[in-house]
């Protein structure tokens, strides 16, 4: 029993750490945002590309519901920042930084 919990937690950092795009020791990252500029309290996506970035955003969920042209894959937002100026997300939406997703404290 104790091997299947080891072996889970283990998975899960090793999931983790693929999919975390924040690189360890700070630097810099590039983050997209769709839906207006890039200010202190909005989500931002980190990824390597705007179409990567858009599909791990889920934006592309509002674009298809009917969300207007703000949230096409062109009219994204883009900004190299500090490591530092990304906030963890809190409480229940923690597994969204799995999936880049942060936000920006300016």
């Amino acid at each position: 029993m104790s091997g299947a919990i080891f072996g889970g937690v283990f998975l899960a950092l090793a999931f983790f750490a693929a999919l975390n795009p924040l690189p360890l020791g700070g630097g810099t990252v590039t983050i997209w945002h769709w839906g207006g500029p890039i200010v202190p309290g909005v989500w931002v996506q980190v990824g390597p590309s705007r179409l990567v970035a858009w599909i791990f955003s889920g934006i592309i969920q509002k674009w298809l519901a009917g969300g207007g042209n703000v949230y096409q894959l062109q009219n994204a937002v883009r900004e190299v920042v500090d490591t530092a100026s990304l906030e963890w997300p809190f409480a229940g939406e923690f597994f969204k930084a799995l999936f880049g997703q942060y936000i920006y404290k300016g």
